[in-house]
């Protein structure tokens, strides 16, 4: 965890995507580094075909 970045983690659900979040950013913290946890509703990102 050196490197400044953005990731996205996708999944089915309940495979602990959150879980694992939590523990990078909790990790981050401990290194003085910080993190920012932001949950997408499902419905803002399918694609649209219209």
């Amino acid at each position: 965890m050196d490197a400044l970045g953005a990731f996205r983690l996708t999944g089915p659900s309940r495979t602990g995507k959150s879980w694992i979040a939590c523990a990078l950013g909790n990790h981050a913290c401990r290194l003085g580094l910080s993190f920012y946890f932001v949950r997408l509703p499902a419905s803002c990102c399918a694609s649209r075909s219209a």
